[in-house]
């Protein structure tokens, strides 16, 4: 199974979180600079590669608690999708 690697560090804002997630499904039809939206695609297509998160320690202001929020999606959309494999590496 292929496995995308997308760096948590730095990150400024939510739509940049969001265009390295895009960047790494392409060419899986993501649309959306939300939560929600990649709910219905991690939930919703077969084949999906393995998303590695690192540098995944929760980080300090504005994306805090967005961090948060991604693991709780990832989490949940593995219940649901169970050919889903997703991977949060604090270092």
């Amino acid at each position: 199974m292929v496995t995308v690697f997308i760096d948590l560090a730095d990150l400024k804002d939510k739509k940049q979180l969001h265009d390295k997630i895009r960047k790494s499904i392409a060419p899986i039809p993501y649309e959306g600079n939300n939560m929600d939206a990649l709910h219905d695609v991690l939930t919703e297509y077969a084949g999906l590669p393995v998303l590695r998160f690192y540098n995944a320690g929760v980080p300090e202001g504005e994306m805090s608690e967005y961090i948060v929020r991604l693991r709780r999606v990832c989490r949940d959309a593995m219940m649901e999708n169970p050919q889903l494999k997703v991977i949060f590496e604090e270092d």
